[in-house]
């Protein structure tokens, strides 16, 4: 296998990625949010672009902007040089949750399976090795690997991870394949997410205990996110609906359509801006077209489009 130089390709001084090695842990902000279950899930930010950049020393602000502009050059080159299989649909060119779950359109069966915090399971000597598996050197993959880790793992909120994710689980996703192909099921993965269909009934507790084993010891499934949707059931793939065709929910449409009405009427949820609510609302209108483009959501988008904000003098604040 011919090696690659990775380092040299991302046309940066190598002494400059060193030192970005040495400091990185420090060029990151921590954020919180809550999950659903009440568990806090921890978001790492460049300090260049945290609430306190203005407070932190200018150098380290810098140094972080930096590490940005590594990241991203560092995710292109994967991109470019790495290939991955056909059932990787996350951040992944020319696919997306819409494709995805196009793949298991008209089938009587969907088994939807979560992983339990999927960045933070991948450490940096994970990535690593991946890295060599893939014909990187070394000491590239060493370098590479500890400058898109913080604190010796994925981080949530780098531009690097979802794109490493991928390179990283390939190994994964081949042997679920080849499991797939054993019981006759169709399998995509988008991030964390992966989802199984086929019109043939299967024995779905000796299914999930085989997958186990190929995800163990590294991954583990969130037992309280399985799904199973048979034949006489809305089936959901990724938030979307592939009984016929791939389109949003009914429920979805119906909400963000009184959003949008209410909007229109001057009227916003409590605490929200209405200038940047509008660009909030014509990207889920923008999202729910691309699945399906319906005449009444185009009309409204185009409302939307022409209406200014800046024309209501007195927006009433609403509870929804």
């Amino acid at each position: 296998m011919q090696k690659i130089g990775y380092a040299n390709r991302l046309n940066l001084p190598r002494k400059l990625l060193t030192y970005l090695e040495k400091i990185r842990s420090r060029l990151y902000a921590d954020y919180y949010l809550r999950k659903k279950d009440g568990s806090k899930r921890e978001i790492a930010v460049y300090v260049c672009d945290s609430r306190i950049a203005s407070q932190l020393d200018e150098k380290l602000v810098e140094y972080s902007k930096v590490l940005k502009l590594v990241h991203r050059r560092i995710k292109n080159l994967l991109d470019e040089t790495i290939d991955l299989p056909d059932c990787v649909f996350g951040f992944k060119k020319n696919c997306s949750t819409k494709i995805a779950a196009s793949k298991h359109v008209g089938k009587k069966y969907i088994f939807s399976v979560d992983i339990k915090d999927f960045f933070p399971s991948i450490t940096s000597d994970m990535v690593q090795q991946a890295l060599m598996n893939e014909g990187v050197e070394q000491n590239d993959a060493w370098l590479i690997a500890r400058l898109v880790a913080y604190k010796g793992r994925l981080p949530q909120g780098a531009i690097t991870s979802p794109t490493v994710s991928n390179v990283v689980f390939k190994p994964k996703d081949l042997q679920i394949l080849k499991l797939c192909e054993r019981y006759g099921l169709t399998y995509t993965r988008y991030a964390d997410d992966l989802t199984f269909s086929t019109n043939d009934e299967i024995n779905w507790v000796e299914f999930t205990d085989e997958l186990e084993k190929i995800l163990q010891p590294e991954y583990r499934i969130n037992t309280k996110k399985l799904k199973i949707y048979g034949p006489k059931q809305a089936h959901y793939v990724l938030g979307l609906i592939v009984n016929r065709k791939v389109n949003t929910p009914k429920s979805y449409r119906r909400t963000l359509r009184a959003a949008v009405y209410n909007y229109l009427n001057g009227k916003v949820p409590y605490g929200v801006d209405p200038v940047k609510y509008k660009a909030t609302l014509k990207a889920k209108l923008g999202y729910a077209l691309y699945i399906n483009e319906i005449p009444s959501l185009r009309r409204l988008y185009e409302q939307l489009k022409r209406f200014d904000p800046n024309e209501v003098k007195n927006w009433e604040h609403i509870v929804v």
